[in-house]
């Protein structure tokens, strides 16, 4: 992939949200596997839908993140940063994101990018950003 192409994909949020949707796809076709490895679990004790199970949660987990991300860019687009490197003619050559949100390191951190994601919609409503202080 080029870096413009690249570039126009990473800061697309229906493309984000597309690749959410696709993702979670996998995680239901995976988790309908676990179901039917249950049922063979209880018929003559295989155990191989364990396996299922972590894809499965692997996938709806990449599926949240990449919603996460959608929203985060559709609402705070000044949190995600790149770094680009063109050539004499301006044309890019490279483009790496350096943070979306959070760092590139913590960027599968869903606890994080959840936070991010619910923060500016809380303070565009007023809402509190600690709803546990609502319950005493």
């Amino acid at each position: 992939m080029d870096a413009d192409t690249f570039l126009r994909a990473a800061t697309d949020p229906a493309a984000w949200l597309k690749k959410s949707i696709s993702l979670r796809s996998c995680g239901d076709a995976l988790w309908d596997r676990f179901i039917e490895g249950l049922k063979a679990y209880a018929e003559s004790g295989d155990e191989s839908a364990i396996d299922y199970l972590q894809a499965a949660q692997m996938f709806y987990g990449l599926s949240l993140e990449a919603a996460f991300k959608a929203r985060i860019l559709r609402q705070q687009p000044d949190q995600i940063e790149f770094s680009l490197s063109a050539d004499g003619t301006g044309t890019i050559q490279y483009a790496r994101m350096e943070r979306f949100g959070t760092s590139i390191k913590d960027g599968h951190n869903l606890v994080a990018l959840a936070d991010l994601a619910r923060r500016r919609a809380q303070t565009r409503r007023g809402g509190d950003l600690h709803p546990r202080r609502r319950f005493p």
